[in-house]
């Protein structure tokens, strides 16, 4: 099994520590007093917070700007280490402890090229759909529904392209666990997924963007996949589904952040722990 290593929290970081826990009980008062709405992260971190590993090793392709690191590193009490993985290095991007300027696929190191459009988080190694995609919410039924121009290219460019297997060497973790492994390649995360490779069964939680239309018609790239198709993929590798996040049911376009759970690293780790820790419901 793989383990967590890291050195001993310095008294800085022991502070920090228990001012997070103090907000983590404060925003868990708020959810069952208020009845205020979860976050979707917040079981999973909960579930986190209770290993109390020495450190938390994230993963996050396609980082954008950073917002899930933020969004993460507020909910979660050890020190999170994090890998933010994009082809374009964007300003003011979050400080992650390492930052790779590439895009992520199966197969051997390489080059492909990358489609660049007027909404930078839209860039993707497919090219857009463009007569599939509608700004008329009436068109929800048979087109892929945004309520802005996303779909203008600006330009392509070549950009490297690595295995998440190969990062993982590189960066010497091969004998820990991945805590959490979010994915959002603009439609090619299943490939990035599987790109982990022998490393598959050190990954814990991963979350990765999907197409959540229920039709193969509706998609926003050209040869993208939908959740049907990524769902019994993901779940022979051993993973079980335990979350879904439709953005489609609050306005947004048909797509959704989806989560599984490793189910028998899970179990490994719960064995392995004094304190026992409760993993969110599954569906």
């Amino acid at each position: 099994m793989p383990v967590s290593t890291a050195a001993p929290p310095t008294l800085w970081q022991r502070a920090k520590d228990r001012v997070k826990r103090r907000h983590g009980w404060v925003l868990a008062a708020k959810h069952t007093l208020l009845r205020q709405p979860e976050h979707p992260l917040d079981g999973i971190t909960r579930c986190l917070n209770a290993m109390d590993p020495p450190r938390i090793v994230l993963i996050d392709v396609g980082c954008f700007i950073g917002k899930f690191l933020r969004r993460f590193s507020q909910r979660v009490y050890p020190p999170v280490w994090s890998i933010g993985i994009d082809p374009v290095r964007h300003p003011h991007v979050q400080p992650y402890s390492v930052f790779v300027e590439a895009a992520v696929a199966r197969g051997p190191e390489q080059e492909r090229t990358l489609y660049e459009y007027t909404d930078p988080s839209c860039n993707s190694l497919l090219r857009m759909d463009a007569a599939n995609i509608t700004h008329d919410p009436s068109q929800r039924a048979t087109r892929w529904f945004v309520d802005r121009s996303i779909e203008g290219l600006v330009r392509t460019r070549t950009v490297p392209v690595w295995p998440l297997s190969r990062l993982i060497e590189v960066h010497g973790l091969q004998e820990e666990v991945i805590h959490f492994l979010k994915i959002d390649a603009q439609g090619t995360d299943l490939d990035v997924f599987l790109s982990l490779g022998r490393y598959l069964p050190h990954c814990l939680f991963v979350q990765l963007e999907t197409v959540y239309s229920g039709d193969r018609r509706i998609r926003l790239y050209e040869g993208q996949t939908i959740f049907e198709d990524e769902r019994p993929v993901i779940e022979r590798e051993g993973f079980r589904l335990i979350q879904v996040y439709d953005h489609g049911r609050v306005g947004a376009s048909p797509e959704a952040d989806v989560i599984f759970v490793n189910t028998r690293l899970y179990r490994e780790l719960q064995a392995t722990h004094r304190r026992l820790f409760r993993i969110p419901v599954g569906y």
